[in-house]
């Protein structure tokens, strides 16, 4: 029988991981060393695996209001609850402020320092999120296994109005080129409020030259990025003189399959 672990419940595809909230989850448990372990369930599977593990839904549906299960979600075999079960935690929010408080070893959210990163994140989600749907909500419908793309284009094609293949625009059209300036000026603009940290070289990230959870918050979205829409990334690499590429490149070795 295996030690108790941490069991972490992730979205398989051809490319994987490659959701950009369960690997943020991913890479808090690689940065703080604690041991755990995969379940890869596909989409259809979530709302039951959910549901009979105990853990709370995630969201609201958008489409009919109703409870609305997602994942990350960590089942804790390690913490385990007064009634001697499993812990399950859902959100990848949530999932790095109990971590980070159960296993305070390598802090992600240093004393004093939550709320403003709680805003970091907060703002960070806003940049440009039209344009990045645009962009790989089709990459991310295509990446998927055949047992989830039909629930993941039923559900988005009755959110967005749209046929989930015409969610991208065509390569090169007005559309596409507006698009990419809209999120390269957002990325712009905050790479200009880094910038005040000091020197790229010696302040790479959000924080400075301390590594904390927004970098996890940025450098997730990235990779998705990098795995669905290589050709883009390597533009995106090189923006804001490659901060955006040296930084994924520090994180990257937190980003593993297992």
């Amino acid at each position: 029988m295996s030690p108790p672990s941490i069991v972490l419940y992730d979205l398989p595809g051809k490319s994987k991981p490659w959701n950009t909230l369960t690997i943020k989850t991913r890479m808090v448990l690689e940065y703080k060393k604690i041991p755990y372990r995969t379940v890869w369930i596909e989409y259809p599977e979530i709302k039951p695996t959910m549901i009979s593990i105990g853990a709370k839904p995630g969201n609201i549906s958008p489409i009919d209001g109703s409870p609305l299960y997602t994942v990350p979600v960590i089942l804790d075999e390690i913490n385990v609850g007064p009634d001697g079960k499993p812990v399950p935690i859902t959100d990848s929010w949530v999932i790095a402020e109990y971590l980070d408080e159960k296993f305070p070893g390598r802090p992600l959210f240093p004393t004093g320092t939550k709320g403003l990163q709680r805003s970091f994140h907060e703002s960070f989600r806003k940049i440009g999120p039209y344009e990045i749907i645009c962009l790989i909500m089709t990459r991310f419908y295509e990446n998927l296994n055949e047992a989830s793309q039909p629930y993941f284009r039923s559900t988005r094609e009755v959110y967005f109005k749209k046929p989930i293949t015409e969610l991208c625009p065509p390569k090169g059209s007005l559309e596409w080129d507006e698009a990419w300036k809209t999120l390269e000026k957002a990325f712009d603009e905050l790479a200009a409020n880094l910038d005040k940290n000091g020197p790229l070289v010696d302040h790479p990230y959000v924080m400075g030259d301390i590594f904390s959870y927004s970098d996890i918050t940025v450098a997730s979205a990235l990779y998705t990025v990098s795995t669905l829409n290589p050709t883009e990334w390597e533009n995106i690499r090189k923006w804001n003189g490659g901060r955006w590429g040296g930084l994924l490149d520090k994180c990257s070795a937190l980003i593993t399959q297992k």
